[in-house]
């Protein structure tokens, strides 16, 4: 009996997680009512209360769904020694935009143009840890480098996260790995060698 009970409690949640996304998508976060997220779930709205106290927290624990899932997936950094390289990305970038493409039409909606802040913030904390565990893989902490270690970071997630949204906006024309390959070859090789051109030879 719990058993079913468990299944009828994920399953209620899972169509309140959908309507909440589809009404952002049409319409944005903050015009959306608890009303309207029930009667796009198809359930009334004593129902949508005995699982959630309001819409915020509904999306609290959605992203948290999100989140929790891909921190299941992704491997301590040390762990992810492999040399980098256009045909060989780290494997957690792998798992990263394998995680998107799971839960591709969450990322869509809440990346697009509706952008929800807390979730687009969040994200960058979440990528600001990746791109600090990596520099400091490549180079430590106390050395000092040509460009600020916070621009170079900030820098490699706003590409990470412009390619997510390109990747989920125009419906992932190519495979996961293809973008952890693209991401190398953008973020260490350059836009020239993107384009596939040779990098021009630089005075001095």
């Amino acid at each position: 009996m719990t058993h079913n009970v468990d299944l009828r409690i994920r399953r209620t949640r899972k169509l309140l997680r959908d309507a909440l996304v589809e009404l952002i998508d049409e319409k944005g976060f903050d015009a959306i009512t608890v009303q309207d997220i029930a009667a796009r779930a198809m359930i009334n709205r004593a129902t949508f209360y005995r699982h959630f106290v309001d819409k915020h927290e509904l999306l609290e624990r959605s992203m948290e769904d999100v989140w929790s899932d891909l921190a299941s997936k992704l491997d301590p950094p040390p762990y992810d020694t492999r040399q980098i390289g256009p045909h060989e990305p780290p494997y957690n970038l792998v798992l990263l935009f394998e995680h998107v493409e799971e839960h591709a039409n969450f990322y869509r909606v809440m990346l697009g143009k509706w952008q929800v802040p807390a979730f687009t913030e969040r994200m960058r904390s979440f990528l600001e840890t990746i791109a600090q565990e990596r520099m400091n893989m490549v180079m430590p902490q106390h050395q000092p480098t040509p460009v600020p270690r916070t621009l170079i970071s900030g820098v490699a997630i706003d590409m990470a996260l412009s390619m997510i949204r390109w990747w989920v906006e125009n419906h992932r024309p190519c495979t996961a790995e293809d973008m952890a390959k693209h991401y190398v070859v953008l973020s260490v090789f350059g836009i020239y060698r993107a384009l596939g051109v040779n990098q021009p030879d630089w005075p001095g």
